[in-house]
């Protein structure tokens, strides 16, 4: 009993001199889909066969992520969670007189984790992020003939995966505020692309799509202290 109150103490205690912080970033990635972009060739390679001379617009380009997060800092250990949204496309298309047609392959992320930063000293911070995630992807066609007449389809499909991003944070504060840069690497992993539980896709050797998310990390950001800062 007395040991149990002593630890309670001793947590109060390391509470009582933890302050807290919500923050915002705006992060740019670039992204590995290497089986997203072999199936964005195959799309592409059977409208040619068909004799439509379509081109790549977009393929997964680099794009903005949005992330919010509760920290909570313990002298040179930052505790914290956050929410992670991030979209890319792939996209071919064709026009000429008689219409235009296009299809796309419209990928989202939604990420949910925990993060981890060290204090080393002269506003840097190493920092590493867990979590999991879930994708989903839409891909449509569409065509719009000069006529007036158009048609087209899409399939949504999704993906559960896991995420883990270490990196480095610099740091300024100015007042309850802290303007923030974070440099780092994500290591993402996701299971079978899934159209239901049975289902799912394969390239042209009856493999299995995995959407991958991996790749560098760059964010800017700003975080408000929930309390005025000693």
């Amino acid at each position: 009993m007395k040991s149990l109150v002593l630890f309670f103490l001793l947590c109060l205690s390391f509470w009582s001199t933890a302050q807290s912080r919500l923050y915002g970033s705006v992060i740019a990635g670039t992204y590995q889909m290497g089986d997203m972009k072999a199936l964005q060739r195959d799309i592409r390679d059977g409208y040619i066969r068909e004799g439509i001379p379509v081109k790549s617009v977009t393929s997964f380009s680099a794009s903005l992520q949005g992330e919010l997060g509760y920290e909570i800092r313990l002298r040179k250990i930052t505790l914290g969670g956050f929410v992670n949204y991030a979209m890319t496309e792939g996209r071919i298309a064709y026009a000429d007189y008689s219409g235009a047609m296009a299809a796309t392959q419209q990928l989202k992320r939604v990420a949910l984790g925990v993060k981890f930063m060290r204090d080393l000293g002269h506003h840097l911070h190493l920092y590493g992020k867990l979590g999991v995630c879930k994708t989903f992807l839409d891909i449509k066609s569409e065509t719009n003939f000069s006529t007036g007449h158009s048609y087209g389809n899409g399939y949504s499909f999704d993906a559960v995966g896991a995420t883990f991003e270490p990196g480095v944070e610099w740091e300024h504060d100015v007042k309850r505020f802290t303007f923030f840069a974070q440099a780092g690497y994500e290591i993402n992993v996701n299971g079978k692309t899934k159209y239901d539980d049975n289902i799912y896709l394969e390239n042209s050797n009856n493999e299995a799509i995995h959407v991958n998310w991996s790749g560098v990390r760059v964010a800017i950001g700003t975080a408000f202290w929930l309390r005025k800062r000693d």
